[in-house]
Order: structure tokens, then C-alpha cells, then sequence
């Protein structure tokens, strides 16, 4: 730097990116905190002569001391900083700071050094992981970091080296020293899942004291540890590798060079007299250190360049991109720019998070693609999601695979079955904005499966789980099962269950059938505990494309009763299939329903084929009530029936994946579910909001006031992913803008309930209004202190099945509550509704359609007068929907009768009117379409004759007009349509007699002179009909 400074800090501020910071010898009583500066180097070791800046060409760490709270040393997005020649106390600590190198320095604390992201080189440093509490002290922990320690000495009391998850790295040339007589310790600690392998190779392991293990290995992770050349030094009770397949005790089982030396036990010396002892040990250094300095060992260079001295560190003989020294990181030759011989140099696959030590396109039958692997341009900015195709010509002409994500996804794993083996295929993608716009199709890449070397007789059963029992027969059809042309079995890898697949209805052929291990996903969302038989991949052929095909599963041994069905696939993560699938009541059998481009198709396309990957699984489910599960559509309907309660609130739903995790933490998880409920996604919606909408139903179920207000907006549907499991949150007195801004009065009530008091969720907050799993009622205070009277908030679901306790259960022991349901009219319409039968393919309904661009509102009333529109929904069964310019209102038909259809003109405009009758969902009986032009203020109705004909209903309709009275005069203010103008016109009106612009109770229909306000003049001209708009 260009001055010198008074402090280290002080030169930090001052300092630009690349700047050299050289530290006098002497010690700092501060804090190096080093932040969004890069290319950094801070020496140590200095001597200011009279400005003249001279360093001792034996650099002596201890001669520059920095002594601060810890970390004394802390980086934070500091990358490629270089740190030598400093005497750290309270240790150093590096975030997010990739290309760290700390080297010839000593640094001491309870945690020495912390590496936290990124990536770091620590060379020839003493590390002293030193604490006087009780299992504390650690040499070098890394979290989601890739390291080499390489040359350095280590000392701990509880570890010396922890690769927490996320990590990888080389560990070399080290004395490493663990002494500690109270608590466990661990030489090398290691956590699944790493990043990569962990090379640990020629160090020395010297342990002194108790419940000592050299290697201790969490979770599943053997195979991506390297154990090589290293020396233990310990006494008998010394564990050298604990696994998860239980202590290795005999060094020689580690192989590969790995020594165990027998040291006597270590006994501390004690003080006397008040005199300190010391206990001196002698550490022998690791065979094989770089002694020329540069970083890459000896052995390492005269094994690839026959001379230590021939190449540098940063050299890059074989023009891949990588360096020597990161050569030797990723354990790479560096002679050779395709080590793994995939086609792909070893710096291109580093660049693109891909293992260059093998041949990582092809996976498990399927193959692994990246977008940029495609692209032919870069992509856009704005992307959200991208279409994957897959074909076998490169017109793309008959896709095999046709997958759009629904959110951004630069990475797409093809499901098992979807290949077939030596064949050649196209790949291609496309993009999608925020707003739906498509990109062109982007670049393509050409890739070939390999042989299916493992299927000898090319039956789709790989050879090494084929079955040749020819007395097996599962379906007891008298024919063995694996001479059955339409049934495949397998065995499992351990040979001691078996499966059999059958093909059932709409299935042409069962073509492949293999067991797959679900460890080999990395995806853990949403995942179950346990899959007792692995996934089961197979392949089928359907009659016809898009056909819904059946399969049996038939089992060597029973499935758990605790078991359901998952299936797994990129796209849409792990799902929960129970949905679709039927257990034999003795549990060894199982038929699943699959739809060819739909559920269960891991393809996306009805394209005649099945590929699917699933299998039975359990799941410990952590809510034992309030929990929703997404049926086959993906598709939820939701319908506000009932607002009792006197607090103005909002309803939501969210997605449960990864919350079984925040339970605990009560903040953490009430915050997750209301950002998931403002994202308007299929991790959730904002589904009503009393400040905007009224319910169904108007009227009291024991409360003395009517809290109902507001426009119906009718049955509101909602895409989910199916199989997904959801909950409802209510947010008791609040608005959107205060769940926007953060700033709730009332604490959220969630529907669901655990069996663990803390997490503060509690049974009961919602109740099943007749047990029929289609009704929830929910109590607007938290349950703990409500009255639990169940009279506050009433919504209807579809397309889900839901796990809530019945309302009768959770009033039993309450001798004096009233039940609505019996005990008043309203509460026996809404039960009413709700216990309609769902539609079906015989059942006979009315379908009324009014498409308009400027606001016009639609009634329809029945024979009994009851009514269906923006002001409620009386007419049991029917749905009132609004989208777009269009609003629409289905109801049953029981039988011959006129119904009644009302337009309600809020502006001057023309509509258009489509009446029809129908069978089940979707065939049309007959059909009426009607144009009308309409005006501000005017009601308009037309009455539809329903009569049988030729065993369904037929319709005829007129155009609708103004209704007249007897003496044939025009009722201006007939707003039923019913031929009168009567209380109910009046109180129509009247209840929103001085409502202002603004308010819930408005609607501009009523304002009669448009002077924003709805007045006394409003309601006599009403009462008079006496127009006061230009009919």
C-alpha cells in the first residue's frame, strides 16, 4: 500500500481490491474483519525500518499477534485472499471467501479455523483447537467448503478436522494431535451428505487420552471417503474407522497403507506445590511433505512428471483449464484432459459441477442434463421456467419425453424407464417468463444411451434380478408366474423378496421391471422415512395413448400396514401416490391406477408408454390432524359457506413440504406459511379475504349479529401438486395489507394439530361439520381460549382428502352446545348443501354462462325461489363461479320446472347469455345462447322451462327483458325477476342504505342516481318504482 497506517483496520479501510497489506511485527489488540474486498494479501512478519519495509527471510508467526474477541480474523466475501506470518488468538473465520490461502501462520481458539462456503488452501500453520470447557476445542471445521490441508500441524481436544455437510476436500501431509480425558474425540469427523470425495492421505493420527476414534463417519458416506497411507498412533482402546456399519478394529481391514501404531496409555502429570507440569510429546511428521514448497506433493509430481521441479503449481500442461495444484484438488491426472474419458474436458465438468472422474451424462438408465449443456445463447434473465423435449429424431417430430417445470429448473434427471438402451436421442429447451411468454426452442444436445449390457435375453429384467421359479404363482391363475407373457418378476438385490407386475385394465404390455435404490437421490423433500423394497421402475405399454391403465404389484411378503405408495420423479419431487393406490387386504398385492401423460407418467406425454418409478413407503407423519392431501387433478375447489365470527380475517392454504422441519421453531414456521400463502403458487394461495368477499350463506347460527358482508365470489379453484400435502391458516382480524406488510394483530390458527404442546398447534382449531371430509369449520380464537361453539368460519373442499376430527366427537362432552345443524333453518340449508351428492356421469345439471366485458352480474333462482349468484348461494348443490369476463352457475335438475335467470346491469354494455343442460360433466343435452344489450341500473330476466325429452332435460329459453306487473307496466326494480316488486326487492336496497364507494356493503347497481352513495332516495325509488335512471 501506498502509506502506512496506524492500525490493521485502518489500512482494511483504506484498502482497494488487490492491495498488499504488510503487517509490522508487534501485537494488535483488534479485529481483522475483511469484507467484499478481493485479491487480498495480508503479510505478517515485518519490520519498518525508517520506512525502509524489510522481512525476516525466517518467518516467525508468533512475531505478529492478533489478539480480539472471536474469530479475531473474520472474512465475508473475500475472496482470494492470501494471509501469512500472523499469531492469531480466538481464531479465524472465513464466509462465503472462495480461493482462501492461509499459510505459515499460528492460530489458536476454541474453534481455530472456520470455513463456511467457498473454498481454502491452509498450509504449513499450527492450528491449536484449545478450550477449557468440556468438549469444546476444534482444529478446522468446514460447512458446504472445499479445502486442501495440506503441510500443517493440529491440535485439538474434542476434533481436529470437521467436513460438516456440503464439504469436500484433501487432507494431507499432517500431524494431527488429539489429547482429551473427559469427552469423546475425534481425529476427522465427517457428515452426510459431502459435496464431493475426501481424500485423507499420509497424515499422521497421534491420540492421547479416552473414547478416542480416528475416522468418525455420520451417515451413509464410505464410499466417498479415501483413506490412504496414514499412520495411527493410539493405545488399545483406540477406535481407527467407526462407520454405519459399525467399528472397524482391525486397522488392516482399512488397507491401502493405513498403519496403527500401539502407544502405551496416556497418563497427564498433575501439579505439585503449586508448580505447573508439562507433558511433552512427540508428534512425528507424515512421510513424503512437499519439500520444494509449491504445494503439490513430491510423490504426486514425480508420479505424473518424473521431476519435482518440471511444472509449477499453476501450471497446466495438458491445456484443460484446470491448474496443476487443481489437478491434485480434484484428484485429477494432469497429463490428461478427460480423465474420466466422457467427451468433456476436466475443466469444463469442474465449471459445471459435474465429476470429472466419471461419467456423470449417463445415470442409472437415465441421464442427467444440464440446460446449459443445450444452450446455443445465453438465457434470459426473466425465465421461470423451462420445457424440456426429448426425441428420437431431431425434428423432434414424436417426443419421448415433453416436461414443463413448474418453476425454474437448470437441471432435469430423466426417470429410469423413459430411455431405451443404445439408442440415440435429441434434447432440447425452451423458456417461459413470468407472464407466460415462450421463448424459441434453445440449442439441442445429442447423446446416446449405452448397450444394455445388463439384460442378456433383452427382456427388460436386468440379468442379475432375474427369476427362474417356475412354481410361483401369485394370482393363482394356474400359470407360474414367469411364464405369464403379461406379468414380469424380479427379485431384489438381496434376493430375499420378489415382485411381480401384471398388467391390468388398458394395459397392452408390461415391458421392463427393475428395482432402483431411492438413496441415489439427492432430493429430500417431501421424501419418506423408509422404502422397505427400494423403488420399483418399470415400463408399460397402454392400449391407447392417454388411456388410464391399471397395474398389480404382487409381493413376496406382506407390505406394512403403516405403508402407503410413493412415486418420485424431477419434475414434481416425491410424491405421495396412496392416492392411487389399492392394498389387498392381505397386503401382498397392490393395483395402481396410472394415466398416460398424467399422474403417475413420469414422461409427460400420452404417448402410449408409462414410465414410473415408485414403490410402498413410510412416512412418520409429525401433524396428526388438519392435514389435506391433493387428489389426481391437482386441482382443490374451495367455497366459503359461512361467516360467523366478528373478526375480519383472511383464509390461506400451504404447501407442507419441508415444514415438518420448522415445526419447533413457532416463529420460523408461521413465518414460512404466510410467505407461501402470498406467492399465489402451488405452495400456496390467499383464498378468502373478508375484507373483500362475502360468503355463501348470510344469516345466524346462534351469534346474535350477522357478520356477513360483501360480494360472493363464489367456488374458487386452486392448482396444487397432486399428492402434495396441504394445511388451511386462518389470520384472525387482518387484511391483505397487513399480511403483506408483516404487521398482524391476531396470532395465525392453523388447522393443524400435533402431539407435542410447544409447537403450539392444537386439536380441534378446525372440526369436519358432518364427518363427510368435504366441510371444515374453523374457531376464529385460538383453541385454548375459544368458546368452541364451531359457528365461526364454514368452508367446503373438493378434490382432496383431509385427516380432521368430526365435529360430534369434539362437542361430546359439551352438554349445553346448540347444534346449528339441527337446530336452525340456515344451519339445515348448509348442511343441506353439503351433503349433495358429487356430480357424476348420470347426473343432470343446468349450466347458465354470462360472458360480458363490462360489469354485469348473474342470478339464476329455482322453482322454490332459492338463489345463486354474487349475493349467496341458497340453491343446495349448485356452484356459482367467476374467471375473467365470465361468470357461470351450475345446478342440479331433479326435474321439470322453470328456472329463473336474472341480469343485473352495473354498466351499459352487451352480453352474452349460454344456457344448457348436461350430463355429468361435460355432455350437453341441449343448448339456448341469447345476446343482450343491458344499461346501468336495469335488471333483465328471462325464465328456462326444463322438461324431460328422450330421457334427459331439455330447455327452452327467451331473451331476457324487463319484467311487467299485471297491468303489464315495465318493473324497473323487479330485481328477482319475479314479476313483482316486493319486501325482498326493497330490502335488497335498504340493507345497504347508507353505504358509501369504498365500503363492504356498496355495489353501484344500487346507487340509483350514481351520486356514490346509496340513500333514503335510493330506497324510495325502489319502493315507488320510480326510475331514476334513463331506462
Amino acid at each position: 500500500m501506498s502509506q502506512p497506517f496506524n492500525t490493521i483496520a485502518e489500512a482494511l479501510e483504506n484498502a482497494d481490491n488487490g492491495a498488499s497489506i504488510y503487517i509490522a511485527k508487534g501485537s494488535y489488540i483488534e479485529s481483522l474483519n475483511i469484507s467484499s474486498l478481493y485479491d487480498l494479501e495480508i503479510e505478517g512478519g515485518w519490520n519498518n525500518n525508517s520506512g525502509v519495509w524489510t522481512r525476516d527471510e525466517n518467518l516467525e508467526p508468533t512475531a505478529t499477534e492478533i489478539i480480539a474477541a472471536a474469530p479475531a480474523v473474520l472474512l465475508s466475501n473475500a475472496p482470494h485472499t492470501f494471509i501469512e506470518g500472523l499469531f492469531i488468538q480466538n481464531g479465524l473465520s472465513a464466509e462465503n471467501s472462495d480461493s482462501l490461502h492461509l499459510s505459515r501462520s499460528l492460530s489458536i481458539g476454541p474453534v481455530a479455523v472456520r470455513i463456511t462456503g467457498g473454498s481454502a488452501i491452509l498450509t504449513y500453520n499450527e492450528i491449536l483447537g484449545v478450550s477449557e470447557n468440556a468438549g469444546s476445542g476444534y482444529g478446522v471445521i468446514l460447512s458446504n467448503a472445499a479445502v486442501i490441508i495440506d503441510s500443517n500441524f493440529i491440535h485439538a481436544d474434542t476434533a481436529a478436522i470437521v467436513f460438516n455437510a456440503g464439504s469436500s476436500g484433501l487432507v494431507m501431509n499432517n500431524s494431527i494431535h488429539l489429547r482429551n480425558l473427559s469427552n469423546p474425540g475425534y481425529g476427522i469427523r465427517l457428515e452426510s451428505p459431502l459435496r464431493g470425495d475426501v481424500h485423507i492421505e499420509n497424515n499422521v493420527l497421534y491420540f492421547e487420552g479416552v473414547s478416542m476414534t480416528g475416522i468418525y463417519e455420520i451417515g451413509d458416506i464410505a464410499d466417498k471417503v479415501i483413506l490412504l497411507r496414514n499412520q495411527f498412533y493410539g493405545d488399545e482402546n483406540l477406535i481407527f474407522c467407526h462407520e454405519i456399519n459399525g467399528n472397524i478394529t482391525d486397522i488392516s481391514k482399512l488397507g491401502k497403507g493405513n498403519i496403527y501404531h500401539n502407544i502405551p496409555p496416556y497418563t497427564p502429570c498433575f501439579e505439585t506445590e503449586g508448580l505447573p507440569c508439562m507433558t511433552l510429546t512427540h508428534i512425528p511428521r507424515p512421510p513424503g511433505a512437499d519439500l520444494d514448497g509449491d504445494m503439490l506433493p513430491d510423490e504426486w509430481e514425480k508420479l505424473y512428471f518424473d521431476d519435482t521441479g518440471k511444472y509449477s503449481a499453476g501450471d497446466d500442461p495438458d491445456n484443460d483449464g484446470l491448474s496443476n495444484i487443481e489437478e491434485y484438488i480434484n484428484g485429477t491426472d494432469p497429463m490428461n484432459r478427460d480423465s474420466d474419458q466422457d467427451g468433456m474436458n476436466d475443466g469444463e465438468e469442474i465449471a459445471k459441477e459435474r465429476n470429472p472422474l466419471m461419467s456423470d451424462l449417463i445415470k442409472g438408465g437415465g441421464i442427467f442434463i444440464k440446460a446449459e449443456d443445450i444452450l446455443s445463447s445465453e438465457l434470459s434473465d426473466d425465465a421461470v421456467q423451462i420445457r424440456w423435449q426429448i426425441a428420437e429424431t431431431s425434428d423432434f417430430s414424436s417426443p419421448v419425453l415433453d416436461l414443463k417445470t413448474k418453476e425454474y429448473l437448470n437441471a432435469l434427471t430423466v426417470p429410469d424407464m423413459v430411455l431405451k438402451a443404445d439408442t440415440v436421442y435429441y434434447a432440447r429447451i425452451r423458456t417461459y417468463d413470468s407472464a407466460g411468454n415462450e421463448s424459441e426452442w434453445i440449442g439441442s444436445l445429442t447423446f446416446k444411451m449405452p448397450p444394455a449390457s445388463n439384460d442378456a435375453n433383452n427382456n427388460g429384467i436386468p440379468d442379475v434380478l432375474e427369476i427362474d421359479d417356475e412354481t410361483s404363482d401369485r394370482d393363482h391363475n394356474d400359470v407360474a408366474d414367469v411364464n405369464q407373457t403379461d406379468m414380469k418378476c424380479v427379485r431384489s438385490f438381496g434376493g430375499d423378496i420378489a415382485i411381480c407386475l401384471k398388467a391390468g385394465e388398458n394395459t397392452a404390455s408390461v415391458d421392463s421391471l427393475a428395482f432402483a435404490d431411492p438413496d441415489m437421490i439427492s432430493d429430500t423433500e417431501n421424501r419418506p422415512d423408509e422404502m422397505p423394497l427400494g423403488l420399483i421402475s418399470f415400463r408399460i405399454t397402454t392400449e391407447n395413448p392417454g388411456d388410464t391403465a391399471e397395474v398389480t404389484v404382487y409381493f413376496s411378503e406382506p407390505v406394512p400396514d403403516n405403508a402407503g405408495w410413493y412415486k418420485y420423479d424431477t419434475v414434481r419431487g416425491w410424491q405421495n401416490y396412496s392416492w392411487n393406490t389399492r392394498f389387498g387386504d392381505d397386503r401382498k398385492t397392490a393395483v395402481l391406477t396410472l394415466k398416460d401423460g398424467g399422474f403417475g407418467d413420469a414422461d409427460g406425454l400420452a404417448n402410449g408408454v408409462i414410465a414410473d418409478p415408485s414403490g410402498p413407503a413410510i412416512s412418520a407423519e409429525i401433524f396428526e390432524s388438519g392435514v389435506f392431501t391433493v387428489g389426481t387433478s391437482g386441482i382443490v375447489g374451495m367455497d366459503w359457506l359461512y361467516d360467523g365470527g366478528m373478526y375480519k380475517g383472511i383464509l390461506g392454504i400451504f404447501s407442507l413440504r419441508g415444514m415438518d422441519s420448522l415445526v419447533s421453531d413457532s416463529a420460523a414456521f408461521t413465518a414460512e406459511s404466510l410467505r407461501r400463502i402470498l406467492t399465489n403458487t402451488e405452495d400456496g394461495y390467499v383464498v378468502f379475504t373478508d375484507e373483500e368477499e362475502g360468503a355463501r350463506f348470510s344469516g345466524l347460527l346462534g351469534e346474535s349479529k350477522n357478520w356477513n358482508s360483501g360480494v360472493y365470489k363464489g367456488l374458487k379453484r386452486f392448482q396444487m401438486r397432486h399428492g402434495d400435502r396441504f394445511a388451511t391458516v386462518l389470520i384472525p382480524n387482518s387484511t391483505l395489507s397487513d399480511l403483506r406488510g408483516g404487521s398482524l394483530s391476531k396470532q395465525p390458527l392453523f388447522s393443524l394439530a400435533t402431539s407435542n404442546p410447544d409447537h403450539g398447534l392444537h386439536l380441534g382449531q378446525i372440526a369436519d361439520v358432518n364427518g363427510m371430509g368435504n366441510a371444515f369449520i374453523y374457531e376464529d380464537m385460538g383453541i385454548t381460549v375459544s368458546d368452541k361453539d364451531y359457528n365461526d368460519l364454514i368452508f367446503q373442499i373438493t378434490g382432496v382428502t383431509a385427516a380432521a376430527p368430526a365435529l360430534d366427537d369434539l362437542v361430546a362432552d359439551k352438554a349445553n352446545w346448540v347444534d346449528w345443524r339441527v337446530s336452525e333453518k340456515l344451519g339445515k340449508k348448509i348442511v343441506e348443501h353439503i351433503e349433495m351428492p358429487p356430480v357424476r356421469e348420470e347426473t343432470l345439471r343446468l349450466s347458465v354462462t354470462l360472458t360480458s366485458a363490462v360489469p354485469v352480474h348473474l342470478f339464476v333462482y329455482n322453482p322454490d325461489e332459492d338463489e345463486c349468484g354474487r349475493e349467496g348461494g341458497y340453491i343446495a348443490g349448485a356452484n356459482f363461479e367467476i374467471g375473467g369476463n365470465s361468470q357461470q352457475i351450475f345446478l342440479p335438475v331433479s326435474g321439470e320446472g322453470n328456472y329463473r335467470v336474472v341480469l343485473r346491469g352495473a354498466e351499459n354494455g352487451t352480453c352474452t347469455l349460454s344456457i344448457k343442460s348436461l350430463q355429468g360433466e361435460t355432455v350437453i343435452l341441449s343448448e339456448e345462447i341469447r345476446r343482450v344489450d343491458i344499461k346501468a341500473h336495469q335488471s333483465l330476466s328471462t325464465d328456462v322451462a326444463v322438461s324431460f325429452k328422450d330421457g334427459g332435460p331439455s330447455i327452452e329459453a327467451g331473451t331476457p327483458q324487463i319484467s311487467k306487473g299485471a297491468d303489464g307496466n315495465p318493473l324497473y326494480y323487479d330485481f328477482d325477476g319475479n314479476g313483482k316488486i316486493d319486501d325482498k326487492d326493497i330490502e335488497k336496497v335498504k340493507s345497504r342504505w347508507h353505504s358509501k364507494i369504498g365500503e363492504d356493503a356498496y355495489d353501484p347497481f344500487y346507487d340509483l342516481d350514481n351520486d356514490g352513495e346509496i340513500s333514503i332516495l335510493d330506497v324510495t325509488g325502489v319502493a315507488y318504482n320510480n326510475p331514476r335512471s334513463t331506462f
